[in-house]
């Protein structure tokens, strides 16, 4: 499926508002956005059957539910054996009907719903999420939203469907992009069902939804005369006694983004080991008075790097200790490139906030819920409760450029414009993934790329490159060494 290149989310009342403007303005009869729209469930549901199987429609009474009926007939014109249930007339039958269905499309609700779901409804949903838990094999599809789901804040409202995958239409919804709807929405696709591009263009928003149409633009191939230098020095910052393992990682992540060359500085006490894991990376000792972690002893030594340097990345596997605070305020006051802030650097940020005023270039900042909060002096709850506020405010006060890692990333820029990601999978939950994010975006921000993009590109590479590894279901966390090998094949993936 192609996108749009400027994929906006939108809210239920924007949605809403470009149906009727649709109809009524440009003509088109409600019926022909319906058919397109049941034709784009149909075609998902091949899909995920990938055989000829038994497909149970649960249709409600608004437009969702005409287009499931569109898909399950569509469908059952192509073989398939189709049963299409009405939750008030044939609720009996329904227990049954779940339990053989290979494939349940539900088509209940719709974005417009503004209760709770209650009485037979929640009790039909209640029962497709427990046949679903007892039976993984179940498929179930969502037509434009999971019902139950509220479509501005992706909380269930009373109950929600879980699915396996959503097709949503026109537009992506500001709940389907929700980490708290991770779980209910599954794999996201967003149908084309024909909404004038003039009428999107007008629609006010400041969030967009990321995907590879925005991206290809910013890949760039390289030139047959090129040279190293073309594509950026980057330095990357990081390590210290036990934690030599982030620090390796995020150097070849910045090689795996294409940067022309990387220079990894670590304490002296860790050189050895590092340097006889590094090849294509250069290692340079930095004192550290044999405490293994960068501290007043190392500002002379690491001084003379930041020449020439294309962007910095700094934090992985860096430690806490007071000294190296002090390090890391010496370090930013003498940036001269981008910097690239992560793990251990955003802790003792959080812990003395001054140190990003004294910044004269810019920086990306790139936190977990658990970092974040710390930022901000709150906690996790408070920042998982509304992600795309939360990276928004920071980013504009802070003027930085900000990549809140989670379910669905939010990399969002000063002005407080911001993008939801759409690639990438549970298997990014294992350790060492965020330090190969570090070096990714570190590598294109040194590759004339604005700080923003260097963002976008690398969260949305990064989640591609799990995406392409990643098992269906994913059982187990991606290994960082095939993460970094997958990344220059999904950079490629994305100009093809």
């Amino acid at each position: 499926m192609r996108y749009k290149s400027c994929m906006k989310l939108v809210t239920a009342r924007q949605m809403q508002e470009l149906d009727r403007q649709t109809i009524q303005l440009d003509k088109v009869p409600q019926k022909t956005l319906m058919r397109l729209a049941g034709r784009a469930v149909a075609d998902a549901a091949r899909a995920m059957l990938r055989r000829r199987g038994r497909v149970l429609v649960l249709a409600g009474t608004g437009n969702n539910g005409a287009d499931a009926v569109i898909a399950g007939n569509l469908l059952k014109r192509a073989g398939y054996l189709v049963r299409i249930a009405n939750v008030r007339n044939q609720k009996s039958e329904i227990r049954n009907w779940i339990g053989e269905a290979d494939l349940v499309i539900d088509g209940l609700f719709g974005t417009g719903l503004s209760r709770p779901v209650r009485g037979e409804f929640k009790r039909v949903i209640e029962l497709l999420n427990g046949a679903k838990r007892a039976n993984p094999a179940l498929h179930v599809l969502a037509v434009d939203i999971p019902s139950g789901l509220n479509a501005d804040t992706g909380k269930p409202m009373g109950a929600a469907v879980t699915a396996d995958m959503t097709v949503t239409f026109g537009l992506p919804k500001l709940g389907l992009v929700q980490q708290s709807a991770a779980n209910q929405v599954g794999k996201l696709r967003v149908a084309d069902i024909g909404f004038s591009p003039d009428r999107i263009e007008r629609i006010k928003t400041a969030a967009e939804y990321l995907t590879e149409e925005e991206i290809r633009p910013l890949v760039r191939a390289r030139k047959p005369g090129s040279y190293k230098s073309d594509y950026g020095h980057v330095l990357v910052v990081a390590g210290s006694e036990g934690l030599h393992g982030a620090a390796w990682i995020a150097a070849h992540g910045a090689l795996a983004a294409g940067a022309g060359l990387v220079t990894l500085a670590v304490p002296r006490s860790i050189y050895p080991m590092v340097a006889s894991q590094c090849r294509q990376v250069m290692v340079a000792p930095i004192d550290d008075g044999g405490f293994g972690y960068f501290g007043e002893l190392s500002w002379k030594s690491i001084e003379p790097l930041l020449a020439k340097k294309a962007s910095l990345a700094i934090g992985p596997g860096f430690g806490r200790a007071r000294h190296t605070s002090a390090f890391l305020e010496q370090l930013l006051r003498a940036a001269r490139a981008p910097v690239v802030l992560d793990a251990d650097a955003l802790t003792l940020v959080a812990a003395k906030p001054a140190l990003l005023r004294g910044l004269k270039v810019p920086a990306i900042l790139t936190p977990h819920p658990g970092e974040m909060a710390r930022l901000l002096g709150s906690n996790s709850q408070r920042v998982q409760r509304d992600r795309l506020k939360t990276a928004a405010g920071f980013a504009s006060k802070q003027q930085v450029v900000l990549v809140l890692k989670g379910a669905r990333t939010v990399i969002a820029e000063p002005s407080g414009h911001l993008w939801v990601n759409s690639t990438g999978n549970a298997g990014l939950a294992s350790g060492g993934s965020g330090d190969v994010l570090t070096g990714v975006i570190a590598g294109f921000a040194g590759q004339r790329l604005t700080p923003a993009e260097a963002a976008k590109l690398g969260v949305f590479v990064h989640g591609l490159a799990a995406d392409r590894l990643a098992e269906d279901p994913v059982l187990t966390g991606i290994k960082v060494e095939k993460l970094l090998e997958a990344i220059p094949v999904a950079l490629k993936a994305c100009c093809s």
